[in-house]
């Protein structure tokens, strides 16, 4: 989902000290519930402008990775995302 790039910095780049620091490349997965795992968290989970919750961490490598839930997704038996409803 397409998101303006200072948007973007302020969600997922908050603890950089410029966002001359920031690649504007985040990699989003979605989950069918609330999650926890070991990471290093950049972002804690918030509500957003369109309607679901996600929350943003940092890998190793220093990639930003969007958790993202919102309650239309659809996903298949396998686990997939089908659609957003």
């Amino acid at each position: 989902m397409p998101c303006p790039l200072d948007e973007l910095a302020a969600e997922a780049a908050s603890d950089l000290p410029t966002a001359a620091g920031f690649s504007g490349i985040t990699f989003a997965c979605n989950v069918d519930s609330e999650v926890a795992a070991g990471a290093t968290p950049v972002a804690e989970p918030v509500s957003r402008d369109w309607g679901g919750r996600s929350a943003y961490f940092a890998d190793p490598e220093n990639n930003r990775w969007e958790i993202a839930w919102a309650s239309t997704t659809v996903f298949d038996e396998r686990g997939a995302l089908v659609s957003f409803g």
